[in-house]
Order: structure tokens, then sequence, then C-alpha cells
């Protein structure tokens, strides 16, 4: 069989999760509402009752607990800061999901340095590679996360967010630089030696951990902590999370599609080729990675434009959670 058809069924395992994932919740709220009512503990209309700041508090809990999940849903749709969360979650999800795609891009769009320059770069480097975003992860979640809790602000935050989207941005664009075949860029602009790998192999290790840091500390730092805000109760919190992660592989569905068509048209612009000739490297695997490199241009288009909205989207969450009247009404009783 043709093992293209992977990206094809992927991508429909993924649409139809996300649209289980409504009828789940549809059975999940159904029970919730079913459920009794929770009975008042004994010896509360006893008690000559706790200071008025505790009732308050008290009753407003009380009335998140006694939200069904219908109404917590219809809250959500009405809060701006969902909405913004929902597209910076969806947007990180694409740039996350690359991962999957560097091994091809590789591959495909450098020639290896290894003995005299020969061939298209093989799978053991490209594999290699493709850990680089893994490490920027890893890094953008422990020593990344640490700092940006213990000695950001709010507003400092946000500019951590948005920085993290810019380098990002800048790794997709530079990934683009190289392999789109014209103006506005050039196929050898970033990369001063063309295609070969080994001299540009701190430039795509750079692009490749600029984009696992760059898109790892946004999704799983604020973007879980909005969710905690937003969501106001731990029984909701899960149901929110998963209508995000709904919103993230309906987004995937389509960029999957793209990349997984630009990655086999990659590897057919290859194939076109003589391997007799491209696999012993020089002019012939130039010309082989500079045809397929081409064909990554619009997957890496839609990359850029991922890092780039996440940034935007995330920064104007944070934003905006602050500003909603009950963060804004507790942060005032407290000073």
């Amino acid at each position: 069989g043709d093992w293209r058809i992977v990206f094809e069924v992927g991508a429909k395992l993924a649409l139809a999760t996300a649209l289980a994932l409504p009828l789940l919740w549809r059975v999940v709220a159904g029970g919730v509402a079913a459920q009794p009512p929770r009975s008042p503990r004994r010896g509360a209309a006893e008690r000559s009752g706790p200071p008025s700041s505790v009732k308050s508090r008290e009753v407003v809990e009380a009335s998140f607990e006694e939200e069904p999940l219908g109404a917590a849903l219809l809250r959500f749709a009405r809060t701006p800061a969902f909405w913004a969360l929902l597209a910076a979650r969806s947007a990180l999800m694409v740039v996350s999901a690359f991962i999957a795609f560097v091994p091809l891009l590789v591959s495909s769009a450098f020639v290896s340095s290894a003995r005299g320059g020969g061939g298209v770069v093989g799978a053991e480097v490209s594999s290699r590679a493709a850990s680089l975003m893994g490490f920027g992860g890893m890094l953008a979640t422990s020593a990344g996360a640490a700092c940006y809790g213990r000695y950001l602000d709010e507003a400092g935050k946000r500019r951590a967010v948005l920085a993290c989207s810019t380098a990002s941005t800048a790794a997709a664009l530079a990934l683009l630089a190289h392999c789109a075949p014209g103006p506005p860029f050039s196929a050898h602009a970033p990369w001063a030696t063309g295609f070969t790998l080994g001299p540009n192999s701190a430039a795509l290790a750079l692009s490749l951990l600029g984009l696992g840091f760059g898109s790892a500390l946004p999704f799983y730092v604020p973007a879980n902590v909005l969710t905690l805000q937003l969501a106001q109760d731990a029984r909701h919190t899960a149901s929110l999370s998963n209508l995000l992660d709904a919103a993230g592989f309906a987004a995937l569905v389509p960029f999957e599609v793209l990349a997984g068509t630009n990655g086999a048209a990659a590897v057919a612009a290859l194939e076109r080729q003589n391997p007799a000739l491209w696999k012993l490297g020089g002019p012939a695997a130039t010309r082989a990675a500079q045809e397929a490199a081409g064909c990554w241009t619009q997957a890496l288009a839609a990359l850029a434009a991922a890092c780039a909205l996440s940034g935007v989207a995330m920064t104007a969450a944070m934003r905006l959670a602050t500003q909603r009247p009950e963060v804004t009404q507790s942060r005032q009783r407290a000073a």
C-alpha cells in the first residue's frame, strides 16, 4: 500500500475525535443534571454563622457547584477571554504537531555533508533534528516555567508569551525562507551555503529549538492557568479543557492534510530524480533538495501564521482574563 495514506487516516481520526467529544459532553451534562442536590451539613442551622466575608465566599462557591454543565458552556461562550484562549490553544496545537513532520522536512530539503557531501539527509540525522524541537519544549516547561512563575508579574508574563511567539514565528519564517523559491524570500537567504546540512546545522538547530521553546511555554503554562480561571469550578475544568482540545484537533485536520500533502509532494520530487545521482551528492543532490524544499512552502507559511496567531491571541486572553469583573473585585478586596 501507499504510505501516504497515513496522513489522510490521521486527519480523519482527528476529525472524528473532534465530532465525538460534543456528544460525550451532552451525556455527561445529562448525568450531572440528574444527580440529586447535595444535602446541607448537619448542625449548619444551629451555628450562629461565619463572618459576612466568609458567607459571601461560600455563596459564590455554592453557586458554581450547582451550575450545570450547559450553563457553564453558555458562560464560556459569552466570555471574550474564552474565544481568545480557544484561538491561541488551537494555533499552539498546530505548531506542536509540526514535530511529526520535521524528519520528513529535513530529509527532503537538505543535503547531507557527511562522507564528502553524499545525498539527501538520512533518517537517523533527520530524527535527531526532530528531537531538538522536543528539547526546546523540555527547556520551556522546566527552566522557562520556573522563571515565568517566580520572577514575572502579570505584564511581564504577557511580554514573555509575546517573546515566545516572536521566537517561534521567526523560526518558522527561517524555515520558510530556506524552502521558498522566490520573493519575498529566497531559497538561500538565511542559509549562506545553500542546501548542504553541515554548514547550516546551527541555523536549523536554532530554528527547531525556537519552535519547541516558543510553543511549549504558552501551551503548558498560561493556557492551563487561564483554563482554571475561566472554569471557576473543578467539575467544569475538564469540560473546558476538552472543549479547547476539540477545537485544536479541528484545527489540526486541515494543517495535517496540508503538511502531509506537501511532504508527499517532496518525496515524489526526490523520486523523480535519478537516485543513483543524488545519493552520491554534488549538483544533482542539490537540485533534488531544492525541488523538494519548494514543496513545503504552504505548510511552513501556515506554521508561521499559527505561531503569530498564538502569541497575539494568548496575550489578549491573558489581558481579558484579568479584566473580568470577579477578578477585579477580588483584587480590590485583597488590596
